[in-house]
């Protein structure tokens, strides 16, 4: 299953790279008091992964105020992107 999340900046800021582990704090971040807060902590493999942000016509190094910007999360685990899904959901509705 897959989780696509749109992503509407509101100021124009520079796109630091490599962010791939600042995306996986978001996730862990947005998993604290629920059933998968000790994920980070798992030795073993986490049974999610997610893409890069990107968007439907070009490659960027700025992301542009109110531009659509897209990422995707997947996991084989239905509930965890349910879990995300609710806590995103509750923070940015």
């Amino acid at each position: 299953m897959r989780l696509l999340l749109d992503i509407k900046p509101q100021e124009e800021e520079k796109v630091i790279f490599p962010y791939f582990l600042q995306l996986q704090g978001v996730i862990y971040h947005f998993l604290k008091g629920t059933s998968y807060q000790n994920l980070h902590q798992k030795k073993s493999y986490k049974f999610f992964c997610f893409s890069n942000i990107f968007s439907s016509k070009e490659n960027f190094k700025v992301f542009k105020k109110n531009k659509l910007y897209h990422w995707i999360i997947s996991s084989p685990d239905k509930n965890f992107l349910k879990t995300l899904a609710k806590k995103f959901l509750k923070k940015f509705k």
